[in-house]
């Protein structure tokens, strides 16, 4: 197994779907490619953030550590969006027409 090698400032889209507050404060975010999450540690002022977001689309913000192959191993949360859910995003006919006003 490659190790961390880069940490850098990044972000990350996925699916928050577990969290941990037991002695730490960290989730998993599920990024859509298969079943790899990544491994997020949060401050404590992100904790309401990171529970409301359970379950739902996020962009994370933070230092990421990146394998020497640019895989992202973990991330260190400095910032936490909740994404619109797909029933809540508008259409491509919408954004269209807003793009003709």
């Amino acid at each position: 197994m490659l190790e961390a090698k880069y940490e850098a400032y990044d972000s990350v889209e996925g699916r928050l779907l577990s969290i941990d507050l037991y002695n730490k404060t960290a989730f998993r975010l599920y990024t859509g490619q298969g079943s790899e999450s990544l491994l997020c540690t949060f401050p404590p002022e992100l904790k309401q953030d990171a529970k409301a977001a359970i379950e739902k689309r996020v962009y994370v913000y933070g230092f990421a550590k990146e394998r020497e192959d640019g895989k992202k191993v973990s991330m260190k949360v400095r910032e936490l969006e909740e994404l619109p859910s797909s029933l809540e995003a508008p259409l491509l006919q919408e954004i269209l027409l807003i793009g003709d006003s």
